[in-house]
């Protein structure tokens, strides 16, 4: 009741499918973060692809945002926080 030589062929290729979907997804998830950040997209997803999404999400999370988004995400906040005093209704995501 072993596994057959087409069993493994196939678990092997279904499990390296998986590991590229993992990986795939880590990798976007690291852009995102690059973005949120105010960070190089590009470069922290080439970081990814080359080194690993791991390690670069760790070194995304301790260098943190930059001095620029720190300042956009201020004032967008203080925009939020006047408008909720006015009464303007905030609007969500792109809208």
């Amino acid at each position: 009741m072993g596994m057959n030589t087409n069993d493994v062929v196939l678990f092997s290729g279904l499990w390296f499918v998986l590991c590229v979907v993992v990986y795939v997804i880590f990798v976007c998830q690291t852009s995102k973060l690059a973005q949120k950040l105010g960070r190089d997209i590009f470069i922290w997803t080439v970081c990814a692809i080359f080194m690993t999404p791991v390690f670069a999400i760790l070194m995304l999370h301790c260098l943190g945002r930059t001095e620029k988004k720190i300042k956009e995400d201020f004032f967008q906040e203080l925009q939020w926080k006047q408008d909720f005093e006015r009464g303007v209704p905030i609007k969500k995501g792109g809208e």
